[in-house]
């Protein structure tokens, strides 16, 4: 430990492996992602933070309310869909200690696309493979887990355990609003990156 905090007040990393776990098995979607975090106060117990995540679309996505397997609606295709994580960070201990815990609340957007015929979950490759991707919308809470380390001055490694509730959700048409709470997710992140 330090007795006095040389550490900057500014963290930008790089998230080399991500993982977006729904657990009613509706995401199953590895991504990558950059975040940056800024210490408001002198005491580096608050924080915001600004994380973006690239995700990868998992087939099991599109075959999480049908019979039909998510390659068969995708016909091999890949989708890809783009997350932003705005919210707030309290670290309990100062800012003094290398190793810190920090428990958050976030909000969450994630905006992809799927095939048609998997959100009005019908796989008719003859009635519906001429009809453009739907272009979907996903929003809800965080509530984020953290061990941070800043191993030397300059250099951070973090680790993320996140838990999310769905509070509006378009992927399928129909889908009962009330479900959509009963949806939660669970996301893993590895953080590496500089402290300035």
């Amino acid at each position: 430990y330090q007795t006095k905090s040389d550490l900057g007040n500014n963290i930008l990393t790089f998230i080399p492996g991500a993982y977006t776990y729904g657990l009613l098995g509706n995401l199953n979607d590895p991504g990558v992602g950059i975040c940056y975090e800024r210490i408001l106060e002198k005491n580096g117990h608050i924080s915001v933070v600004l994380p973006v995540m690239y995700n990868f679309t998992s087939d099991k996505d599109f075959s999480y309310y049908s019979v039909y397997s998510g390659s068969s609606y995708t016909g091999g295709k890949s989708y890809h869909s783009v997350s932003f994580i705005p919210g707030v960070k309290f670290y309990p201990a100062s800012s003094k200690q290398r190793i810190r815990y920090a428990l958050g609340l976030s909000i969450f957007a994630t905006f992809g696309s799927e095939p048609y015929s998997a959100y009005i979950d019908n796989y008719s490759i003859s009635s519906y493979s001429l009809q453009p991707d739907w272009h979907y919308s996903l929003y809800g809470l965080m509530i984020s887990n953290s061990l941070n380390a800043s191993v030397t001055k300059n250099f951070f490694l973090g680790v993320d355990v996140n838990a999310g509730v769905p509070v509006s959700d378009n992927r399928r048409e129909g889908v009962n609003p009330i479900a959509v709470v009963f949806s939660p997710m669970l996301q893993f992140a590895l953080k590496i990156g500089v402290r300035f």
